[in-house]
């Protein structure tokens, strides 16, 4: 490879890896702008995406007319330097450019346009450097071009796992931006040395060596007051800590003597709180005639441990909590106290996933309490499904009882409402022989295979509070008779059940319908358009979804037999549906390893690196397909020669392109099976769980190795859809951008579809069989493509 090809491969190496960091920086600043949930984030990758794909085909486009080179390459680096920095102080600067309040949520047309200008600059300028390098190196007859993608997947891979295992711990999140874009910075001074003597190269080493060591450590002390700074502005006064965890972004905030803790912007719990705390403890633990053991899940920072403890008969405490800086920083600011140890020998404290605790737990409870937050996304339902109660109800001791709380109206439930209300007390008794759902600011449910531990009387419940002792300032008798009146009951139970439970499965673990009930009620919360439309949503599954969906493939599959064959539209067809289909089948991973193993966030570098090695190792396998599938082609140096001057040519290597086609054909039909292969591993490992036969081997390296063969599969695709193109146009890597577009389209979509509707509608698998249809369906599509020998 000559030294030009070298320069724009070593350029884009650094563009992945920068992109890789860029994404996890952008897309956790815009959830704490947006307070996380699964629409944003699909609005985010769609904007991403879309924005990369427009810069890729700007940059194959221009450069071919305008004819730029590596100054053109090394200018769009240092442009692509700047950008990143740039983003994410736009990003916190938001609320004051929006003028949207302190926690007050985003109108879906601001969310919109915040998302739209927040990945704008720097994904223009990612998409547009990929192609450019691309067509630099199309030009050179020495190299394939197909190497810049896969440089970008290399690139993206090592990234990823910098920031996870180096940066994320070790620096704030502006200083991680600042170092990767000092990379791009330095390394775009570096290529443009091209074309000096050995002196001057020299000098633009040793310059580039010291202007990095100047900018990473004379930066630094102005970073960290930057980064308080623009923490200011996302939060306006009163912010106390910010810090990026594994798990969260936690900002603690404190008015007065009160401490507030948000989750990537959404509310957690306030401290003192006793009001909330104390109705969110006693009454189920009331409802016991005397709870022995507790065990706690989430909420103990809030003050729930001190209520609990109060009561005389509890003998042990189990608290939950899945991230461990939530802890430290009540310890740190005094809300949290250390109670452990000789202070408080009832105390157990666990930093550990709920679900990973619970089913390796071998002790059992009288009363278990989950405080865990609404099911609003794919990760927090977890803690709400079936399977999650299933095994929470094995630790119960007979008589036993699991209680849990969401967010709701005290006097008055509206329709979306009652559907999402709905949705969890058919979950519950799907579990539990009773159940029942008392209404109020907060809905709280509380369940057991005995009634006598549901069913109870306010005066009782009263009763037992005096008894104990419990000393409250909120939770008074007259609060116990009104909150839980049998008329309020009546009536609530009367609202839930004119709700069609036909059209409201139970919530379980590859079936997660309930936090789409949610993501509905939050819709209604922000406009009416929003919740009509994810309304509509919900309502296109069974025949509704699967009709129509076959119904599109037949004319697709007839569009294309009939008439003159269309090979180009055929390859830009496939290339679009599998990177959708490759970037759900992403999503759909990380969601079940959250759901089987009960942490995603420890893994997701992993994860994602696994796949972005696959995309690699896929495109340099398919040039070595390439180079064997050969027939007649010239050699030079131990390199293939390709030469697209003359019609001669193309008769002479007809058959080695056509060959291309077939192995695009061979791939698609490879992925449709492989889909199927995923979803029969995933009901195994999640058959395994549920009858506790859990496998000795790492579970994290199955999802590896799913990933790795994922990324193998859309590198080989995408290098197969190239080398067919050229065959079909007859021009060398010059519709490489294109491509690279319509896959990063194709993704967009995918995005946002994967998780706002496949996943909560259809489940995990009726998603993996939907997509296996379209894959092995528009393989149909080449057919006719592949069996046209003559060039167009």
């Amino acid at each position: 490879m000559s030294a030009l090809p070298r320069s724009a491969l070593f350029s884009i190496v650094l563009v992945g890896g920068a992109a890789s960091v860029a994404q996890v920086v952008i897309l956790r600043e815009l959830l704490v702008l947006f307070l996380g949930n699964e629409l944003s984030t699909g609005i985010i990758f769609t904007c991403w995406l879309l924005w990369t794909a427009l810069g890729s085909a700007m940059g194959g486009r221009i450069s071919r007319r305008l004819s730029l080179g590596m100054t053109a390459l090394s200018s769009s680096l240092c442009l692509l330097a700047l950008s990143l920095p740039a983003t994410l102080v736009w990003i916190r600067a938001s609320r004051i450019i929006w003028c949207v309040g302190k926690g007050e949520m985003l109108h879906p047309g601001i969310m919109v346009a915040a998302a739209v200008s927040a990945t704008a600059f720097f994904c223009l300028a990612s998409g547009f450097a990929f192609g450019l390098a691309w067509t630099i190196t199309s030009r050179s007859h020495e190299a394939d071009a197909t190497v810049i993608y896969v440089g970008e997947a290399s690139g993206a891979a090592l990234g990823g796992c910098l920031f996870y295992l180096f940066l994320l711990s070790r620096f704030s999140t502006l200083t991680a931006a600042w170092s990767a874009s000092v990379g791009l910075a330095m390394g775009g001074v570096w290529v443009s040395q091209r074309g000096l003597n050995r002196s001057g190269k020299y000098l633009v080493n040793l310059g580039v060596a010291v202007l990095t060591a100047f900018c990473l450590g004379s930066a630094l002390p102005l970073l960290e007051r930057l980064d308080v700074e623009t923490r200011r502005w996302q939060w306006e006064e009163g912010i106390v800590e910010a810090r990026d965890t594994p798990f969260h972004n936690l900002t603690l905030m404190k008015s007065g003597e009160q401490f507030s803790l948000f989750a990537n912007g959404q509310w957690l719990f306030s401290v003192p709180d006793p009001q909330t705390t104390e109705f969110a403890v006693h009454p189920p633990l009331l409802h016991h005639p005397g709870p022995e053991s507790v065990l706690l899940i989430g909420g103990g920072t809030a003050g729930s441990i001190r209520e609990i403890l109060k009561h005389p008969t509890v003998r042990r405490l189990d608290y939950i909590e899945p991230d461990e800086e939530i802890i430290r920083l009540g310890q740190a600011f005094g809300f949290f106290p250390r109670l452990t140890g000789d202070s408080e020998p009832r105390l157990r404290v666990f930093a550990l996933d709920a679900g990973a605790f619970t089913r390796s737990a071998r002790e059992s409870y009288d009363v278990i309490l989950s405080s865990t937050g609404d099911p609003l996304n794919a990760d927090m339902n977890r803690f709400y499904t079936r399977e999650f109660m299933e095994t929470l109800k094995r630790l119960l001791r007979p008589g036993g009882l699991f209680s849990f709380a969401v967010s709701s109206s005290p006097d008055m439930v509206g329709v979306v409402q009652a559907r999402f209300l709905r949705s969890l007390q058919a979950t519950v008794r799907s579990v539990f022989a009773h159940s029942v759902t008392y209404p109020g600011e907060n809905a709280r449910f509380v369940a057991s295979d005995e009634p006598g531990s549901v069913h109870v009387e306010p005066a009782e419940l009263a009763r037992r509070l005096k008894e104990r002792d419990l000393q409250t300032t909120h939770l008074q008798e007259n609060a116990l008779l009104d909150r839980f009146s049998p008329m309020r009951i009546t009536l609530l139970e009367a609202v839930l059940n004119a709700v069609e439970i036909e059209d409201l499965p139970p919530n379980q673990d590859f079936n997660p319908t309930c936090y789409f009930h949610a993501l509905t009620m939050w819709g209604a919360q922000v406009h009416p358009f929003l919740e009509r439309l994810l309304s509509g949503a919900w309502a296109l599954k069974g025949f509704r979804f699967w009709g129509p969906l076959t119904g599109v493939l037949a004319l697709v599959i007839a569009f294309f037999a009939m008439g003159s064959p269309k090979p180009r539209l055929a390859v830009g067809l496939c290339v679009t549906l599998t990177g959708g289909v490759l970037m759900v089948l992403e999503v759909l991973l990380l969601i079940a390893f959250q759901i089987l193993e009960g942490f995603v966030y420890r893994e997701l570098a992993l994860l994602i690196a696994c796949f972005m090695t696959g995309l690699a190792l896929g495109s340099a396998l398919n040039r070595r397909l390439r180079d064997w599938s050969s027939e007649g082609g010239k050699k030079r140096n131990g390199r293939e020669e390709k030469d697209f001057s003359g019609p001669s040519v193309c008769g002479r290597i007809a058959g080695r392109r056509s060959a291309a086609t077939v192995r695009l054909l061979g791939v698609q039909i490879l992925t449709g099976v492989y889909l199927l292969g995923v979803l029969g591993i995933l009901l195994l490992l999640h058959r395994l769980r549920i009858h506790g036969i859990w496998p000795r081997f790492p579970v994290n390296g199955v999802f590896a190795v799913m990933a790795l063969a994922a990324g193998i599969l859309g590198g080989v695709h995408f290098g197969s859809a190239v080398h067919a193109l050229e065959w079909i146009e007859g021009e060398r890597g010059e519709g490489g951008p294109g491509l690279y577009g319509l896959d990063l389209l194709g993704a967009a979509c995918g995005a946002f579809l994967a998780s706002l509707y496949f996943l909560p509608v259809h489940g995990i698998g009726g998603t993996l069989a939907a997509l296996s249809l379209l894959t092995l369906s528009t393989a149909l599509t080449l057919l006719r493509g592949s069996s046209c020998l003559k060039p167009q």
